[in-house]
């Protein structure tokens, strides 16, 4: 039956050519397993592909980098395309385990307001939230009695206020104001800037524009500081 399928496709092609003018095909071999070629499946390459809200698409390796990136850079969170957000949930079976398990730890840490981090200089790890109360928070990297306050954002103090802390963010308030001291929007640290440009990252890792205190890449302020010439 498939013999004569075939004949019959073959006389349609001899014919066509002989109207059209063209060089009669040569007429194909029997067919055997050594001369059976695999077509590439196209419906695999279909479903690793994503289509954002804004209708464009991206393929797994695009996503993958894409995700990786917004976890070392809190300015590229959360992932876009044409200013639409494109959620995890949407992706996640595009993405490893291992880049959707990061996303998910710095997604938590990027969405907290006042945030704490670990008091230790070289540490700097994400502990959470922010008190309201002298509470003592445990840092997971640090060995034990690295504790951080979470109302002061300081080394752990048992049995004493926060008092002597306050005190000092007050003073650092003062200094804020009467040096241009800048203060992070996303940890609450205070930065001052002795030379370069004014894109500002803070220890906690969130980058900010150090003239007007906002997120950096959304605000229009300048680079540099150009002196006026003489």
């Amino acid at each position: 039956m498939e013999e004569m399928e075939e004949a019959a496709r073959y006389d349609h092609l001899v014919s066509l050519a002989i109207s059209q003018g063209l060089p009669i095909p040569p007429r194909p071999g029997p067919i055997t397993i050594d001369n059976i070629r695999e077509e590439p499946r196209i419906e695999d390459d279909v479903h690793e592909a994503y289509c954002a809200p804004c209708g464009h698409s991206f393929d797994k390796a695009c996503l993958e980098d894409m995700f990786s990136r917004a976890t070392h850079d809190e300015s590229l969170y959360p992932p876009k395309c044409c200013q639409q957000r494109i959620s995890i949930s949407s992706v996640r079976h595009l993405l490893s385990s291992s880049i959707a398990s990061s996303f998910d730890k710095k997604a938590s840490e990027y969405e907290t307001r006042d945030r704490v981090y670990c008091h230790m200089p070289r540490c700097s790890a994400f502990l959470g939230a922010g008190t309201s109360e002298p509470i003592f928070l445990d840092c997971r990297v640090c060995p034990p009695g690295s504790a951080t306050c979470g109302m002061c954002k300081a080394g752990a103090h048992p049995g004493r206020k926060c008092s002597a802390t306050q005190e000092l963010n007050q003073l650092a308030t003062d200094m804020h104001q009467q040096q241009g001291w800048q203060r992070c929007y996303s940890c609450g640290h205070l930065v001052d800037k002795t030379d370069g440009c004014y894109h500002i990252t803070c220890v906690c890792r969130a980058q900010f524009c150090y003239l007007c205190a906002a997120q950096w890449k959304t605000c229009t302020c300048l680079l540099f500081y150009v002196p006026p010439e003489d």
